[in-house]
């Protein structure tokens, strides 16, 4: 089964709560390679953002699958194959990113299969807006009026419809201004 995932990070809030270039910070979120790649990088910040977006978007695939939240970004070892497409790997999966890198925002789309086959959005958040029933209520406007999302015990968001839960892979992510969501393509409205 192929599974999606995403990750939006609001590039004017990491840069207020990330202070990468803390002794240690590197060494506990990234793998050698990944850390040099990040030092040689123009824009050694936003190579931060950029791996950790794909290990987020790829760790929301994974646990999916594999059905157990945990922490441990250096287990998802990301490789940059263009400016803005990557593979991330854990174990013995491989989930493909593709992402968009603004001046505000830096969203990745993953999954174990052809990123053509997702839907995607993102939307800037009113000040106040509730982002998950937002979320919500938009992805759920992709489908017929009797559907609706529920987190599993995981915390993974599941699609109802006409209270059936669906295997249609989807994926939520909200950080600062900014929403996102992804649906894997499959037999749907839209």
């Amino acid at each position: 089964m192929s599974n999606v995932g995403n990750d939006i990070v609001d590039i004017k809030l990491a840069k207020s709560q990330t202070n990468w270039m803390r002794k240690g910070f590197l060494e506990k979120q990234f793998t050698p390679k990944e850390i040099h790649s990040i030092l040689m990088h123009e824009r050694p910040f936003l190579q931060v953002l950029l791996y950790w977006s794909m290990k987020e978007a790829a760790y929301k695939c994974y646990t999916q699958k594999v059905e157990k939240r945990f922490f441990a970004p250096k287990k998802f070892v990301s490789k940059m194959l263009t400016k803005r497409t990557g593979v991330v790997s854990i174990d013995t999966y491989t989930y493909f990113t593709s992402s968009k890198i603004t001046s505000a925002y830096i969203h990745t789309i993953a999954s174990n299969n052809i990123l053509d086959n997702v839907k995607f959005a993102i939307c800037s958040l009113e000040k106040g807006t509730n982002s998950s029933e937002f979320l919500n209520a938009k992805i759920s406007a992709n489908f017929s009026n009797k559907s609706f999302i529920k987190k599993s015990t995981l915390g993974v968001p599941k699609l109802y419809l006409a209270s059936t839960e669906n295997t249609i892979s989807i994926s939520k992510s909200h950080h600062g201004n900014f929403a996102a969501y992804a649906i894997l393509k499959g037999n749907y409205a839209s």
